[in-house]
């Protein structure tokens, strides 16, 4: 009773103010009472609000490292590598950090940028698209060669995969599939290698046939010896590529090696280390590579 009779009282209250304050000259609307329901909607938005910002946020700002990690593989990328103790990590790099550099990297220092320098015809434009899906058959059918799956190093990895697409025709001109290694803990870059697959017709053949280190002859394989690292100054990255060409078909591993670091200083030795060990498994990786399966079909 005491509640209708304060609701009663706070309805007069409201018509009469509104009755003093515009007197009413034409047809008048019915006044809508507030209910104890309407009164409490405001209050329960601010609760909602709150409960969120505690219990929601935190995980959506939380992004995990790893969901299920996959020994040797088991995604959906083109060359998920045989099981070798190398587990695979579905995370995107932009999660990995990467060490930046004090010298200027030049431009054609990395391989796939280096591709596009190489087009046949340089006034036709080209891009990555890093968005792209393509598996292993894509690469052979459009090749006509055999792709075997890596023996990937054993590791921590997350891939990445892109095409190289021809801007004037729109059609892919080259493949490409990349292994990051890091260290799950800190999320450091530690090393990459990158797989390309592409055909001589659209780039220069000259700088192909130039660039090329590795050859093969029966069951032989010839790779040519590296060049001593002229970066020991840690002031540009490992970077050592490896061509092979057969029947105008190019097949690159390019292997990219991180620097280390010890308490925010470059540890020199360590960092030489893991060089020389990067270059013996990117050698590993074309042998393996080129003896699994005849390139060409």
């Amino acid at each position: 009773m005491k509640s209708d009779k304060l609701l009663h009282v706070i309805g007069m209250i409201d018509e009469s103010m509104i009755e003093e304050a515009a007197p009413i000259t034409a047809t008048t609307r019915p006044v809508r009472k507030c209910t104890w329901l309407r009164a409490l909607m405001p209050v329960a938005a601010c609760a909602a609000v709150t409960l969120f910002v505690i219990f929601a946020l935190p995980r959506i700002n939380k992004a995990p490292i790893d969901n299920t990690p996959v020994p040797g593989g088991g995604h959906s990328s083109i060359i998920p590598g045989q099981q070798s103790g190398a587990i695979y990590h579905g995370i995107d790099i932009s999660q990995i950090i990467m060490h930046d550099y004090e010298a200027k990297v030049p431009i054609g220092f990395i391989f796939k940028h280096k591709l596009r320098m190489m087009r046949k015809d340089l006034s036709i434009g080209s891009h990555w698209d890093d968005q792209a899906q393509f598996t292993k058959k894509d690469i052979e059918s459009a090749l006509s060669i055999s792709v075997t799956d890596p023996v990937l190093p054993e590791g921590d990895y997350t891939t990445t995969q892109a095409v190289l697409v021809d801007d004037a025709m729109d059609e892919i001109i080259a493949y490409r599939t990349d292994y990051y290694y890091f260290n799950k803990d800190t999320m450091e870059f530690q090393k990459r290698f990158s797989f390309f697959y592409f055909a001589e017709e659209h780039f220069n053949a000259e700088e192909i046939e130039r660039m090329q280190n590795v050859t093969k002859t029966d069951s032989e394989i010839h790779i040519d010896d590296f060049v001593l690292p002229t970066n020991a100054h840690f002031k540009m990255p490992h970077v050592r590529k490896l061509l092979y060409l057969e029947n105008s078909v190019s097949i690159v591993i390019e292997a990219e090696a991180g620097i280390v670091t010890t308490e925010g200083k470059i540890d020199q030795e360590k960092s030489l280390e893991r060089y020389e060990q990067t270059d013996k498994q990117l050698i590993a990786l074309i042998n393996q590579f080129l003896s699994s399966a005849p390139t060409n079909r």
